[in-house]
């Protein structure tokens, strides 16, 4: 008799904790944040601070609100023109989610004697 318990206080605790386990998953945050990018042109000098690229450029989610703070500028790649750039914005949320977004900005090589 006391094995029956057993078992069936073992079943019941299985049973609650596979209940917990699909309610966490559902309820996780598995959104990505978005990234807001202006529509005006600039132009980012090759070395410069990044400072200016980030410029009105805002991150927002839907549980942590405005995340702009743990927006960065992920990579600047240079087009074989020379004359444009593509600019790679990452931005992160409190559960890990991850949103990058690219942007054209006009590029101005460095001269071959110039220093950053």
């Amino acid at each position: 008799m006391k094995q029956r318990h057993v078992v069936v206080l073992m079943s019941l605790s299985i049973a609650g904790l596979l209940g917990l386990s699909v309610y966490m998953t559902i309820s996780m945050d598995r959104t990505p944040p978005v990234i807001t990018i202006p529509d005006k042109e600039i132009t980012y000098k090759e070395g410069a601070d990044t400072d200016s690229l980030l410029k009105d450029v805002t991150a927002w989610d839907d549980v942590d609100s405005n995340i702009t703070d743990k927006l960065r500028v992920d990579t600047i790649i240079p087009d074989k023109d020379g004359l444009t750039a593509v600019v790679v914005y990452a931005v992160y949320d409190s559960s890990n989610n991850v949103t990058k977004e690219k942007r054209t900005v006009s590029y101005k090589a460095m001269e071959k004697d110039e220093k950053p």
